[in-house]
C-alpha cells in the first residue's frame, strides 16, 4: 500500500483520485499550474505543489522532482498528459517511484493501433470495421477509396501514438 501519491493531473480526474485516496487512508499531493491554484482538487488534497514549468503537465522532469520533494511513493497520471507515455512510466521506475498505470511495455504496444486491434480480434474481442492499412499525407485517393468502402460514419485517426506521443 502506498502512503503518499502525487496526482499528476487536474480537474475531475484529480478530484476523484483525491477522494478515493482519502477514503482508503492515502495522503495526496495535488499538482497545479498557477492559474489552477484555487481548483477543487488543490483544495481537497492533503498537500499541493505548483507545477511552474512552461511545459506544465507535459514536463516529466518537473513532475518527478516534485514527487521526490514531497516524498511520494507513487504518481497517478489519470488520463491524458503523462498517462500514455512509456517514457514517463520508465522515468518513474528509474526514480524509484511507482507509476500507477500500465507498464511501459504495454503503453508502447498500445501506441501501435493496427497491431493492438489485430491482437484484440485474435483474442475474440469485437472491433469496429477499419482499414487494414495506414495512409500518408499524399495518399488521398487511396484514403478516399477506403472511406468509400467502409461507409459512414467514418472516423479518421492517427495510426500511431496518441496523447502527443
Amino acid at each position: 500500500m502506498f502512503t503518499k501519491i502525487l496526482i499528476a493531473n487536474r480537474g475531475e480526474i484529480a478530484v476523484r483520485a483525491v477522494r478515493t485516496c482519502r477514503d482508503i487512508g492515502i495522503t495526496t499531493v495535488a499538482l497545479y499550474e498557477p492559474p489552477d491554484m484555487t481548483s477543487l482538487h488543490v483544495r481537497l488534497a492533503d498537500e499541493c505543489a505548483v507545477l511552474d514549468s512552461p511545459r506544465g503537465f507535459l514536463d516529466q522532469e518537473a513532475i518527478l522532482a516534485l514527487a521526490r520533494a514531497h516524498e511520494a511513493d507513487a504518481v497517478y497520471p489519470g488520463y491524458g498528459f503523462q498517462a500514455g507515455r512509456a517514457s514517463f512510466a520508465r522515468a518513474c521506475a528509474a526514480a524509484g517511484i511507482t507509476f500507477i498505470g500500465p507498464p511501459a511495455t504495454v503503453l508502447e504496444r498500445l501506441h501501435q493501433k493496427q497491431e493492438t486491434l489485430a491482437r484484440a480480434e485474435a483474442a475474440g474481442i469485437p472491433t469496429v470495421p477499419r482499414s487494414a492499412g495506414s495512409y500518408g499525407p499524399d495518399d488521398f485517393a487511396a484514403l478516399e477509396a477506403e472511406a468509400e468502402r467502409l461507409g459512414d460514419p467514418l472516423v479518421v485517426k492517427s495510426d500511431w501514438g496518441g496523447r502527443g506521443g
